[in-house]
């Protein structure tokens, strides 16, 4: 494990692109630095065939398999279904706002397989690390937002297969949601899905803003990491944890922001949402 958190610290450090720029030696003598051992570094499948090249070129290993546990496709299985069901909800145009892009692999993919021809997607991502002080010690999220932003770029930067013939307008922001979201127009959107920090403040406002920024006849407010749907209890126990992203099975921040903001949801395996019709939120289309 602790070599492991030294090839993130390098890469963090000086970048993808910085180090496949450098010359071997100097690149040897940065490994040697930070004492990385990749004979004993356990690798998982995460990066796109051009970032593989590249390593492969740089340290002469099979590195198709990447370095960690943590999924570049944060859309889990069990909820690809749900997410593909509610943003296939339209059949004309929309503008869709998607916070939290990660690797551009989950969400943003499954998006792109069901917008209407037409539609608009702006994704936003501040690929910076998030993590609270207590949750610094074992967030793995933290190391790779520089790679996350390479990804990122590549996928909305290419033509994507999963759209077909489909005219998609994509548009990837860099930014703080909040600030961005704040300039944004009243009743500008009709799909909005939240997907970026769990801790409560943060989530707290994009809801709020969320809300401002949504089409009042019919739009779509969904999101992701609801474990458990609100309730008395887990409402006061999440409240006493809220600089924790995880815990007890939930995500504390994201359970009380919803439980805050909303009555009700839908939630079908993390997945929820709901539904804004005439300026009222309700669970049923």
């Amino acid at each position: 494990m602790r070599s492991i958190n030294r090839l993130r610290i390098l890469i963090e450090k000086y970048g993808l692109l910085a180090l496949s720029k450098m010359s071997l030696r100097h690149l040897r003598s940065k490994i040697v630095k930070y004492r990385v051992k990749f004979s004993k570094v356990i690798f998982f499948y995460l990066w796109d065939k051009p970032i593989i090249e590249i390593f492969n070129h740089i340290f002469r290993i099979d590195i198709s398999k990447i370095l960690i546990t943590v999924n570049a496709n944060q859309a889990w299985p069990a909820r690809v279904n749900a997410q593909l069901e509610v943003f296939g909800s339209f059949s004309n145009p929309i503008s869709c706002l998607e916070i939290g892009v990660w690797f551009g692999k989950g969400s943003t993919s499954n998006l792109l397989k069901v917008l209407p021809s037409g539609s608009t997607l702006i994704s936003v991502d501040k690929w910076e690390p998030y993590a609270s002080e207590l949750d610094k010690k074992t967030s793995e999220m933290d190391y790779l937002s520089t790679l996350a932003a390479h990804s990122a770029l590549n996928v909305f930067s290419t033509p994507n297969r999963s759209s077909g013939n489909r005219n998609i307008e994509k548009v990837l922001v860099k930014a703080d949601s909040v600030t961005l979201m704040k300039k944004l127009s009243e009743e500008s959107f009709n799909l909005v899905y939240i997907d970026g920090s769990h801790y409560y403040p943060k989530v707290s406002q994009e809801i709020e803003h969320t809300k401002r920024i949504v089409k009042r006849n019919f739009a779509i407010i969904s999101g992701d990491d609801l474990e458990v749907l609100p309730n008395e209890v887990n409402l006061l126990e999440a409240a006493e944890h809220l600089d924790q992203d995880f815990y007890n099975g939930y995500h504390p921040g994201v359970l009380l922001a919803v439980g805050e903001a909303f009555v009700e949801v839908n939630m079908v395996n993390g997945f929820w949402w709901v539904y804004c019709k005439n300026g009222k939120f309700t669970t049923k289309i």
